[in-house]
Formats: C-alpha cells, sequence, structure tokens
C-alpha cells in the first residue's frame, strides 16, 4: 500500500492524510496544504524511473521512497550496490597492466588510453565519492526536513560518517595485511 500514517508531501516534507484519492477504478492525486503541489507525483511511477530520479539526486524522490513508496527491492538494490563498490575496490588494487599485450588487444584504444591515465582515475574516483556524499547529503535531509539554512549541519555529519568509514577500512585493510 502506498501511503499511510507517515505520508509526507515529496516536494515539502510536510505530513499529509492522504496521497490520493480513489474513485471508482480512477485515482486522483490530491494536493498539499501547505505547498499546494501535487503531494506524490511518484505514486504514478515506475520503480525504475523513481530510482534514476534518487541517482540524479532529486530530493522528492528520496522522500517518497522512504516516507510513501511500497517498494519491496531495498535487498536487491543493497546487494547491487555492494557488489559495485566491491569490484571498484578491486579494480584499484589490480597492477597496471600496461605491459600485458592481450589487454590490448580485449580493450578498445579509447578505453585503454583512458584507463592507463592516472588523473583520469582520480577524477571518476573523486566524481563518484561526491555524488555519493551528495546523495547521502539529500536523503539525511529527507528523513530530517532539514531546512536550507541548516544544510551545512547535514554536510558536517555525512562528512565526519565517511571519513570514520574509510579510517576504519583503511585501519582494517593495514591489520589484515599485518597477518
Amino acid at each position: 500500500m502506498i501511503g499511510g500514517k507517515n505520508s509526507v508531501c515529496v516536494n515539502c516534507g510536510h505530513r499529509v492524510r492522504e496521497l490520493y484519492k480513489k474513485y471508482s477504478n480512477t485515482l486522483k492525486t490530491t494536493n498539499c496544504e501547505k505547498c499546494h503541489q501535487v503531494t506524490d507525483k511518484y505514486i504514478e511511477f515506475e520503480e525504475f524511473i523513481i530510482l534514476i530520479d534518487a541517482l540524479l539526486l532529486d530530493s522528492s524522490a528520496f522522500r517518497h521512497i522512504i516516507y510513501n513508496g511500497d517498494f519491496k527491492l531495498y535487498w536487491k538494490v543493497s546487494l547491487v550496490v555492494l557488489l559495485l563498490e566491491s569490484f571498484a575496490i578491486c579494480r584499484q588494487k589490480l597492477s597496471d597492466p600496461a605491459n600485458d599485450a592481450l589487454n590490448v588487444h580485449e580493450k578498445g584504444f579509447y578505453t585503454y588510453t583512458l584507463h592507463h591515465i592516472v588523473f583520469g582515475r582520480s577524477i571518476h574516483y573523486a566524481l563518484v565519492m561526491s555524488h555519493h556524499i551528495c546523495s547521502l547529503v539529500l536523503a539525511y535531509e529527507a528523513v530530517g526536513f532539514i531546512k536550507s539554512r541548516l544544510r551545512w549541519l547535514a554536510i558536517t555529519l555525512v562528512v565526519l560518517a565517511f571519513v570514520l568509514k574509510e579510517y576504519i577500512r583503511h585501519y582494517a585493510a593495514f591489520q589484515l595485511e599485518l597477518y
């Protein structure tokens, strides 16, 4: 069931009684009492479109997923994210195959060129981490109903948590190398 006692407007975060009204076989979306916009445009969208909007850092998509959604694929998305992060870590630990002749034939010229530019790899990593941190900030704002003037608090908390996670990950890797 979409909506319920914890439903919120995806635009402003205001609590609402209902997201839609049902007339025979038709659903009509309701408007928020505070911002006067459609309470949740995502009740008419496919889950894949909602995930794409969340990847594009749309805060209303985050609010829909957290509060109003009937999303049942969390474990699948979590598994995919875990596998992708593991793949990224493995790629970072691979040795440089610049002298491997088979590797040249397996990759296209442009992919091979971009793969060996260290600067390009570090830019890619920085962009991915920036997107990840921005999505965490937006999710924290969606959950906490934080006003834009307190956005710095969300950014600070997310960055501190990220730095702590990286420190623990590097410390654990160092301890594993010792043994």
